[in-house]
């Protein structure tokens, strides 16, 4: 449910409402604003200053809840949405923007929810959403419902059910924004899946993680709520990519399925963000064992690719890892086929398995990786 207020303007006396006007409006009143991305989580506006078919959200720097949406028409009609549950501050900000409009385009009557209103019955239709948006909180609102506040989605945990029961109409209202905004407040990475077509015909969706960047993290692999959700059926695989910052470059260390990913991390010990999300932070600990995990992929790849080439390794030791011009992980093993016969150096990269059989010397393994690379790239 929302509340939709639409005030129209006099077709022989139009005045445009633009970028500019509505920055300078947020400034005035401690509001941030900007956008959605397809996940529902805010982005900047990066737009240009005529805002007309864009939707915009407003929200109060004091307290995170669910903002304002503001949407311009062609002919710079406005339309502003709430939706519910809203919280307190959501609603005193929705009002005041609505009277600023007004009397800017020195408007005396709107529509809200297609109903028509003069303008000085603004106070009575806020105190009627107000009441309306209390008896919602208290009574049409369950664990696993998610809001899409003003920063990220959040899905309402039993607790917080729990803690709604206790509380009068009032309390409550005022629980659910201070609830909303501890949820969004420190602005952690809303991880998101990222569809990548495969073979033509089937997806395949991965979660990309930053070392060190604290995320919101499923504990089920889902399309969020702007994704297209027929989508899902032709998802073949789910996993997550990790990656590593070093000197303001990304560096892919890894990819690894969604599930063993969960193994990895120990899920249970994580800390819980919602009732369908964890907070999750890779550390050295977790890269090493996606690196680990990889390895042991390239390390078959590469004894298949020797088996072809007639030489059956006996030892195969993966040894250290490179980044190549893509910063992709790629992995340098040693390997021999004799007890006594001294150590090749092979790489696995994206473009696959290869080695130039020559001597495996700990001191210029990354050089001479490189140079298998090197080779593989020129094929």
């Amino acid at each position: 449910m929302s509340v939709v207020v639409k005030i129209k303007q006099d077709l022989n006396k139009i005045k445009k409402i633009d970028l500019k006007y509505i920055e300078e409006y947020a400034i005035k009143e401690n509001l941030y604003l900007g956008t959605s991305d397809e996940a529902c989580c805010y982005e900047r506006y990066n737009g240009c200053n005529d805002i007309r078919n864009k939707i915009i959200i407003l929200f109060n720097k004091a307290l995170f809840g669910r903002g304002v949406l503001l949407l311009v028409d062609n002919k710079y009609n406005i339309e502003l949405v709430l939706n519910y549950p809203i919280t307190q501050v959501d609603i005193e900000d929705f009002y005041k923007f609505v009277k600023s409009i007004c009397n800017k385009f020195k408007v005396k009557k709107i529509l809200q929810d297609n109903i028509e209103y003069d303008f000085k019955y603004l106070d009575t239709l806020k105190n009627g959403v107000t009441r309306a948006n209390q008896i919602n909180i208290k009574n049409n609102i369950e664990a696993g419902i998610t809001i899409f506040g003003c920063i990220n989605p959040v899905t309402l945990d039993k607790e917080f059910i729990n803690n709604i029961d206790k509380l009068s109409n009032e309390e409550a209202v005022e629980y659910f924004g201070t609830y909303l905004d501890n949820k969004q407040r420190k602005m952690y990475y809303f991880s998101k899946p990222l569809l990548f077509k495969k073979d033509n015909t089937k997806l395949y969706a991965r979660y990309a993680l930053t070392e060190n960047a604290p995320s919101i993290f499923p504990t089920s692999p889902y399309l969020p709520f702007g994704y297209n959700q027929k989508l899902i059926k032709d998802i073949e695989s789910w996993s997550v990519v990790i990656f590593e910052e070093n000197d303001n470059e990304f560096h892919l260390v890894g990819e690894i399925p969604f599930e063993y990913f969960k193994k990895i991390i120990n899920i249970k010990k994580q800390v819980r963000y919602d009732y369908k999300h964890i907070l999750v932070t890779v550390n050295k600990k977790i890269m090493s064992k996606v690196i680990t995990y990889n390895s042991k992929l390239a390390k078959k790849e590469l004894i298949n690719w020797l088996k072809g080439k007639n030489f059956k390794p006996l030892q195969v030791i993966f040894t250290n890892t490179f980044y190549d011009k893509n910063n992709e992980t790629c992995y340098i093993f040693k390997y021999k086929n004799k007890i006594f016969a001294k150590w090749y150096l092979g790489i696995v990269s994206k473009l696959g398995a290869y080695s130039l059989m020559k001597e495996y010397k700990k001191e210029h393994e990354i050089d001479h990786a490189k140079d298998i690379l090197n080779v593989l790239n020129n094929n």
